[in-house]
């Protein structure tokens, strides 16, 4: 299960402050999109809609790095 989740850290700051050179200080861009195609069980995957932080195009990238059988996506509002 994951609440308001996003693909990659690194596209979550790059969208708040798109001038600041992210990727050469983030070490780790925590990039659950990635990672998604390895994960072996179902996911459900919940996307408040009024997230200021997370925006909805990063959740909506991690849904679809899952294969369609394996994820259902319910919005919070």
């Amino acid at each position: 299960m994951l609440i308001t989740s996003y693909d990659c850290i690194e596209n979550v700051v790059r969208a708040r402050i798109p001038f600041y050179p992210i990727s050469t200080i983030l070490k780790d861009k925590y990039d659950l999109a990635e990672k998604a195609v390895r994960v072996p069980s179902e996911a459900l995957i919940f996307m408040a809609g009024l997230d200021h932080v997370i925006p909805k195009t990063s959740s909506a990238r991690l849904l679809n790095s899952f294969p369609e059988s394996q994820v259902m996506m319910l919005n919070i509002k």
